[in-house]
């Protein structure tokens, strides 16, 4: 990380202040604890792939030190087949980067009674699923290509 990039995240944590969705990242952190599941909560990665200015993103949560989370309201994001054109860009940077990324939208959740801390918990699994998968697949191709 560049010493400039270093200064800014400082000056971003300074000002920080709780965030409007801070009970319901409460929540989720609780449950993700009593599930067992590592997590870090509102981190500020930096990726050269992001498209941002000084290539920064905050994640709301990192799960087990590689699943980016993400929790949107549609007041802030839009809904999820809808995104606003920030959230749009957001997404667009996690994936350019090649990094896990979940999206939990209350209004969503809501609208099909869907409890957000299971929702999340279970679509941690399913990710880390995909990325047990593609492991596996990459050492078996190295194996090959050896023999």
């Amino acid at each position: 990380m560049s010493r400039g990039n270093k200064s800014i995240i400082h000056a971003i944590k300074k000002k920080q202040t709780r965030n409007a969705d801070a009970s319901k990242l409460d929540e989720l952190q609780l449950h993700f604890n009593n599930q067992r599941i590592p997590v870090q909560r509102e981190v500020i990665i930096q990726n050269s792939k992001f498209n941002t200015p000084n290539k920064l993103h905050e994640s709301d949560f990192i799960l087990d030190k590689q699943i980016h989370l993400q929790h949107d309201t549609y007041k802030t994001h839009g809904d999820l087949k809808n995104p606003d054109a920030k959230t749009k860009k957001r997404n667009a940077d996690y994936l350019r980067a090649g990094l896990p990324l979940i999206i939990i939208n209350q209004d969503s959740a809501k609208l099909h009674n869907l409890d957000e801390c299971d929702l999340a918990s279970y679509r941690y699994e399913e990710e880390v699923g995909k990325l047990v998968s593609v492991r596996e697949e990459d050492m078996r191709m190295e194996f090959n290509a050896r023999v």
